[in-house]
């Protein structure tokens, strides 16, 4: 998918700098990030370089050989197992791995490591088995080192794994200010612990710009690249790293006159985005039509920036992060702090909660579940609530006394059918009774509203408007749902297209709708902040647009610049063409669809 591009950030470093290995990606959140890499090397495995002073080396030795010892017995373990299930020519694969633990040469690397840089054993371990992998991984298509390339991966997270330990793997919201996070991939749960004060920036090897990681660096203005090939084994914990977020393109080891030249351009940068937010008028088209301004939020960390915004409210508040990275559920009263919190914050300006919306990519650990073949088709959603009904009213008892504090709209996740609105909004009815026997009074009516973000809500829309107060269109899953692409697959991503005929279609039968039964459309996918989408949008009868902090003012002086009356006529035209690349032609074509890249 195109996203916005930059002026800041378009050129390159002068060829006679040193910029170190260079690797590219997919620009998926606008900005400069400068720091030291911290790497997740696969299976939940976390590795950093620690300092070790000299006076602990030799405890840290001890640690190293303790943990390889009791790997040792793991594996002979596991090996007996295997004999006694499988007999004894299967068990031999494990020959490989008892190999490796005794392997001379990699205990040897491993130790230098630890007593010339003085670094911690995980750190030490990962980069001298990292080079073993790399080798058997590059010897072509010999299918012996391919397998013994797998067999060093598994070695290698046993012995992390032990050495890291409860006490001693490093937390991610821990991590040292100024780190870089390098990952094959980063899960709600991950990004949910991590604190923008801290990580700079994001590189992962998989994904796509609507992936969680990168709508969460978008949201924080934190500067990412996704789809970087081999980034786990190309950086090293503790290697210097600048994350070019404008191009998609990272740095691994640049020299210093490379690192100022990139501070340079922050610094550009960091201007320019400060000028541009000293000027805040409302988004108003030339033929005086309002369009609302509206902000996705993921996390409690990005209130007080949010607030600052000049935003007209929230239009997508996610509560997902108050599920994740816990074994257990948040009570009724923790989940209320949050949202009123929230909800103070923004005053008399709506605040658009959406009720919890885990499965998918999204798995929560309070809601043990069998893992499905398919998690984006299965039990997620709305579906989890309605399963369990008395975790969804504890939400529900949340939402409803923050709104005692403010302007709380409601709506709900992944929504198929009818049935399934006015089952959620029953709940709501019970939740309410429930705060009024314990002597709690909240507001008799709040907003409640529906996402449209299948194919069968958009089918249905004109009948779900009937009992929605508004629709929320959630472009990220409405354009996978209807294009059958995950949109986590980069292998798909050009088949992933906001801009296909079918998605628009379905979101002019949602508007559609929605304007005969007078009730407001927003739209809070990534969709919003594509400036090639503005005016389309605007044609198609989007009344707000939900985004990121960093879109905002983009968007809205893009915005002023079109009028509605042009905006219908374009729609109307890109609702008749046959593809994708034809709706974008057109666009191209545009006068209302301005190059703001300069």
């Amino acid at each position: 998918m195109n996203q916005p591009s930059h002026s800041i950030g378009q050129e390159v470093p002068p060829p006679e700098l040193n910029t170190g290995q260079v690797l590219k990606g997919t620009a998926a959140s606008p900005g400069l990030g400068i720091g030291m890499a911290f790497v997740h090397a696969g299976e939940d495995l976390w590795v950093e370089a620690r300092d070790i002073p000299p006076h602990q080396i030799e405890a840290e030795l001890d640690r190293f050989k303790s943990a390889i010892s009791v790997a040792q017995a793991e594996v002979l373990q596991t090996q007996a197992q295997a004999k006694d299930r499988l007999g004894g020519t299967e068990s031999q694969i494990f020959d490989a791995h008892r190999m490796m633990l005794a392997d001379p040469q990699v205990l040897a690397e491993t130790e230098i490591h630890i007593r010339s840089e003085g670094r911690n054993a995980e750190y030490a371990y990962f980069v001298t088995l990292r080079r073993v992998i790399d080798v058997l991984s590059s010897l072509g298509d010999d299918a012996l080192m391919k397998d013994r390339a797998v067999d060093a991966q598994d070695i290698l997270a046993r012995v992390v794994r032990l050495l890291a330990g409860d006490d001693q793997r490093p937390a991610v919201h821990a991590m040292r200010p100024g780190t870089v996070v390098a990952a094959h991939t980063l899960t709600p749960s991950d990004t949910a612990e991590m604190r923008p004060d801290r990580v700079v920036a994001f590189v992962t090897e998989t994904g796509g710009t609507t992936s969680h990681a990168a709508i969460v660096a978008r949201a924080l203005e934190i500067p990412a690249v996704v789809g970087c090939d081999r980034a786990t084994v190309a950086i090293t914990p503790g290697d210097t790293v600048v994350v070019d977020g404008y191009l998609g393109t990272v740095y691994v080891g640049p020299d210093e006159p490379v690192l100022e030249w990139f501070r340079h351009k922050k610094a550009a940068a960091l201007g320019a985005r400060g000028s541009r937010r000293g000027r805040r008028p409302r988004a108003i088209t030339t033929d005086d039509i309002r369009i609302g301004m509206e902000l996705n939020i993921e996390l409690p960390a990005e209130i007080a920036r949010a607030r600052k915004s000049g935003a007209d409210g929230i239009g997508l508040f996610r509560t997902e992060f108050l599920f994740l990275s816990r074994h257990d559920l948040p009570d009724e009263e923790e989940q209320y702090r949050v949202y009123r919190d929230m909800v103070e914050a923004f005053g008399e300006r709506p605040v658009t909660i959406r009720t919890l919306d885990a499965g998918g990519d999204k798995l929560a650990r309070s809601f043990p579940a069998e893992p499905e073949a398919n998690p984006f088709l299965g039990w997620r959603a709305i579906r989890i609530s309605l399963a369990h009904t008395d975790i969804f009213r504890q939400q529900l008892r949340a939402v409803l006394r923050a709104a005692n504090d403010g302007n709380v709209h409601l709506m709900f996740p992944m929504i198929t059918s009818c049935q399934e609105f006015s089952e959620a909004k029953a709940q709501v009815e019970l939740a309410r009774q429930e705060l009024r026997e314990r002597g709690i009074n909240v507001p008799e009516n709040i907003p409640i509203g529906a996402m449209i973000e299948t194919p069968a809500a958009a089918l249905v829309s004109d009948r779900l408007a009937r009992d929605a107060d508004f629709f929320s269109v959630g472009t990220n899953d409405l354009v996978q749902y209807t294009l059958a692409a995950d949109r986590n697959n980069e292998r798909v991503s050009d088949i992933f297209d906001h801009f296909h005929p079918a998605v628009l279609a379905l979101i002019a039968r949602t508007t559609d709708s929605a304007q005969k039964a007078q009730i407001p459309v927003a739209l809070c996918g990534e969709m919003a902040h594509d400036l090639d989408a503005t005016a389309l949008l605007v044609g198609l009868g989007i009344s707000r647009l939900s985004m990121d902090v960093g879109s905002l003012d983009t968007v809205r002086h893009q915005i002023r610049a079109i009028s509605k009356t042009d905006a219908n006529r374009l729609a109307a035209e890109a609702l008749e063409q046959p593809s994708a690349a034809d709706v974008r032609a057109l666009l191209a074509a545009s006068t209302l669809t301005p190059n703001l890249q300069t």
